[in-house]
């Protein structure tokens, strides 16, 4: 239904801005241990170019926001997660999710990605449509292109204050949202079971990493990552 579309839709996004504090907490973890992210290094020193018209921010908002949040929920949350389904629903968005965190290939989005994967991908199958992914991806990506620009445009202090209203504030309303959803929706966590046995789901796990394209794509996403991480 409409109502709940929308409440997943704020739920989603909650969880997918707890993503960004859970890869904040990672990246400050393994800095204490010694370990640095060149994409992290790259994030915090990366110039933005505010919008200087109307069409050139139409432009950035596509290029960030709208192309990224329809091709790659189609991508991910279509052609890989609906054909696995039939394997359980569970299974379905944990390995797609996993599969969306590795494709970012470096460690900083890593975490936000599977987090945000799993979100997305159990908003997509209980509403029944990918269309209520595309729209939590999009707004995760809009916001977060928003938040670049106020680097731009405030003082620090105000940038750190903006961000922390915005980022508490989507996490404490998501939080209501996923709570009136279960609500209304008590059996929230009882997703659809496979149709094949726990082996069979074992056999498609190897068969689904042990092709050749797919060997190609993990060496490709497990070497970017590797780059990603000095010492």
């Amino acid at each position: 239904s409409y109502p709940d579309a929308v409440l997943l839709v704020v739920a989603g996004l909650g969880i997918c801005f707890a993503g960004n504090v859970v890869t904040g907490l990672f990246v400050n973890a393994a800095s204490a241990a010694g370990v640095s992210f060149a994409s992290y290094e790259y994030a915090l020193s990366a110039p933005v170019n505010l919008p200087k018209n109307a069409f050139e921010f139409i432009c950035m908002t596509l290029h960030s926001a709208v192309l990224p949040a329809v091709f790659e929920e189609f991508a991910f949350r279509g052609v890989v997660m609906q054909p696995l389904r039939k394997y359980g629903d569970t299974f379905a968005i944990i390995f797609s999710a996993v599969l969306f965190g590795l494709m970012h290939g470096n460690m900083t989005q890593m975490p936000f990605a599977i987090i945000a994967g799993i979100a997305i991908g159990y908003a997509s199958v209980v509403s029944g449509s990918m269309w209520t992914g595309v729209i939590i991806h999009f707004f995760n990506n809009f916001l977060s292109l928003m938040n670049s620009f106020t680097r731009e445009m405030l003082s620090e202090g105000a940038v750190m204050l903006f961000s922390l209203i915005i980022i508490y504030g989507t996490i404490f309303v998501g939080i209501l949202s996923l709570g009136m959803y279960a609500y209304k929706n008590p059996s929230f966590l009882h997703l659809r079971r496979g149709k094949y046995g726990r082996h069979k789901k074992a056999r498609l796990f190897n068969i689904s990493v042990l092709i050749p394209s797919m060997t190609i794509a993990l060496i490709w996403m497990l070497v970017n990552l590797s780059k990603d991480v000095y010492f």
